[in-house]
């Protein structure tokens, strides 16, 4: 008899067990992104006013890559959450591109975690020696070097490739409160590195190691009031997004500002909460907006072309996205294009920090005289 209640435990947890498999595996089996039992999430295409679909989302990636590594509910239930190899993101922000690697940023794990986009396997990225406290950004400097925007130690965390840490960046003597890394940028030795508290743009050499002098909007623009994401285009221009003042400054590397893209407003190619910014390989200005909820899409010019938004009732839409990385078609090479009809000319990742689907795809489409204008 003192083994009959073990004995009960054990029959009621296996009983339990049987109740859930079903309904857990059928869940695991389910598509996302608002897709009924069985039924696959058809391309949603974004067409601009020429009527070309120049956007199209393709769904969830962890739907399209070929083995996305999951844990699965029952686990879950029996063993708890695991600290390594788990896949679920909790609060992704800025992402990068190591290798095959999608590195992103997920401020909710305080880790960055490293999706292999050959394989969809992922795992904790970092030297567990030093992790990162509130990573919300990350550039690469290829091949060797990862830094890290973290806005509760106010410094950049400078990695290298096998995951050892190497440096924490930040200014010398200043309190912490006057430096706040929340956006990044490489380029030409330079690192570029939004500062929400200074409301600046700070570089570091990285070649002298020095810091060199900071850049901040001419007097006949709007002042620089958070910046919060960066990208680099192929001809030399910074474009950095400012989510309090609702525009995309852009700075040309070779000393010149041009006029920002956008403005305050719910317009079309306006901004509510601008968050981060991409810059497609044919030119392709795309800015997630976590105030309207959408991705709002510019030519090079800063041209209004397309928002990507919830779509009547075969999607729901963005929760509130964060981090946006354009890749190119090599850089996604296990994606099945059978599936996909046509192939794009080039592919955005978006984070999603509060949706269901945390990363999304998106395929670009850029006809030649797109192409041509951006060489040019």
């Amino acid at each position: 008899m003192p083994g009959l209640p073990r004995q009960m435990n054990r029959s009621f947890a296996w009983t339990a067990i049987g109740l859930l498999l079903p309904a857990n595996l059928f869940v695991a089996g389910c598509a996302s992104l608002d897709r009924a039992a069985g039924r696959e999430f058809k391309p949603l295409h974004f067409p601009a006013a020429d009527a070309r679909p120049r956007v199209v989302l393709y769904g969830n990636l962890a739907d399209l890559l070929p083995a996305f590594d999951r844990t699965p509910p029952i686990d879950l239930w029996l063993y708890g959450p695991s600290d390594f190899g788990k896949t679920s993101l909790r609060n992704p922000q800025g992402m990068a591109l190591l290798g095959t690697q999608l590195l992103v940023c997920d401020q909710g794990r305080s880790d960055i975690v490293a999706v292999d986009l050959t394989s969809g396997s992922s795992l904790i990225w970092g030297d567990p020696h030093h992790r990162p406290r509130c990573p919300v950004d990350i550039a690469v400097r290829a091949p060797d070097d990862v830094y890290i925007a973290d806005t509760n130690l106010h410094s950049v965390l400078h990695y290298g490739a096998d995951q050892r840490f190497r440096e924490e960046i930040k200014p010398a003597g200043g309190p912490n409160e006057a430096f706040r890394p929340a956006a990044l940028g490489v380029s030409a030795d330079i690192l570029y590195i939004g500062n929400v508290s200074g409301h600046r743009i700070d570089r570091w050499d990285l070649t002298t190691r020095q810091w060199l002098e900071s850049l901040m909007p001419p007097g006949s623009q709007p002042g620089l009031v958070a910046p919060t994401g960066m990208s680099l285009t192929r001809d030399g221009i910074l474009m950095v997004v400012d989510a309090v003042g609702g525009r995309i400054f852009r700075f040309h590397t070779d000393g010149h500002w041009l006029d920002p893209i956008g403005r305050p407003g719910r317009g079309p190619g306006e901004f509510v909460r601008p968050k981060q910014v991409c810059v497609s390989s044919g030119g392709l200005i795309l800015v997630t907006d976590a105030g309207r909820q959408s991705i709002v899409v510019f030519n090079r010019n800063g041209r209004f072309i397309t928002e990507v938004r919830e779509h009547a009732a075969a999607w729901a839409g963005l929760t509130l996205p964060s981090g946006i990385l354009a890749l190119s078609p090599e850089q996604m090479p296990t994606c099945p294009q059978a599936v996909m009809g046509d192939p794009p000319t080039g592919y955005v990742v978006v984070s999603d920090s509060l949706g269901r689907d945390s990363l999304l795809l998106l395929g670009i489409f850029e006809t030649p005289d797109q192409e041509l204008e951006h060489a040019r």
